[in-house]
C-alpha cells in the first residue's frame, strides 16, 4: 500500500510515519512537506522502515491538480494545518481522484464541510475519514 502524508513533519505527522512504517502492508509513505531540511532531520530520528520513507516538496498554497497526484497513492492522510484552510481542499481532491482520505482534523468546521463529500465518496467508492484524532463523532 502507497500512503502520502500532508503534513508528516509537523509533531503529529512524525508520529503517523513512523507507525505506518512499522506495519507490513505499507510499502511506502510519501511525506509531503516544505522543507527538505527538516525532513533529512526527521529521517535521522527513524529506526524503523526508513526504507519505506520518501519525500516531496511541496507548499499546499501553490498546488493545483493534487488530484492527478492522488490517483498514483492508495490512501492520502493528512495532518496538515491550519485545517480550515486544507482539510476540504485535501479531501475533496482524494475523492476526485477515487482515492481513500483520513485524517487527524481537530477541526469541527472543516471536518462537517468535508462530510458534505460523502456521496460523491460513495460513488467514486472510496472512504473519506476527517477526523480521526478529533473529538467529532462520525455520520452512520
Amino acid at each position: 500500500m502507497r500512503v502520502i502524508l500532508f503534513g508528516g513533519l509537523g509533531d503529529m505527522g512524525r508520529r503517523t510515519v513512523k507507525e505506518l512504517c512499522s506495519f507490513p502492508e505499507i510499502d511506502q509513505v510519501m511525506v509531503v512537506g516544505r522543507s527538505r531540511e527538516r525532513f533529512e532531520a526527521f529521517l535521522g530520528q527513524v529506526d524503523h522502515g526508513k526504507d519505506k520513507i520518501a519525500f516531496t516538496l511541496m507548499d499546499l498554497n501553490r498546488q493545483k491538480n493534487l488530484s492527478r497526484l492522488f490517483k498514483e497513492y492508495d490512501l492520502v492522510a493528512s495532518a496538515a494545518g491550519p485545517f480550515y484552510k486544507y482539510e476540504y481542499m485535501l479531501a475533496a481532491a482524494a475523492v476526485e481522484a477515487g482515492v481513500d482520505y483520513t485524517s487527524i482534523c481537530d477541526d469541527a468546521d472543516a471536518a462537517e464541510q468535508v462530510f458534505e463529500l460523502n456521496d460523491v465518496a460513495r460513488e467514486k467508492v472510496c472512504v473519506c475519514l476527517p477526523a480521526l484524532a478529533g473529538h467529532l463523532a462520525f455520520p452512520a
